[in-house]
């Protein structure tokens, strides 16, 4: 007679949805704002302090997430985190550039 035992699932979902949310939220962050942003009207002066919050904190997502590499496996996580990182510092920086252009005084 054999005795089936039942292993507690160590799995952590929250990193593989920090994951696929860091590579997934800028996207759709860049694609709204391309989407709603007027090019011939004056653009608005909280666009950029926005994206970049919103880079900046989808980068520490895919920081945090590769933490769970050790509970979910390097599948489940590394393909999101790894695509996830450069995309994010990427558009992070640029979004930082366009900031401080936009502090600058002008015509």
């Amino acid at each position: 007679m054999s005795k089936t035992v039942n292993l507690p699932d160590t799995r952590k979902p929250f990193f593989t949805f920090a994951a696929w949310g860091s590579l997934l939220v800028p996207l759709i962050a860049t694609v709204l704002f391309l989407y709603l942003n007027n090019p011939q009207g004056p653009s608005d002066r909280w666009i950029a302090p926005a994206l970049f919050t919103i880079y900046a904190s989808c980068f520490v997502l895919s920081c945090v997430s590769l933490v769970g590499i050790k509970w979910n496996g390097a599948w489940a996580i590394l393909p999101a985190a790894l695509l996830g990182l450069p995309i994010n510092a990427s558009l992070s920086l640029l979004a930082l550039f366009f900031w401080v252009l936009s502090g600058l005084p002008g015509p």
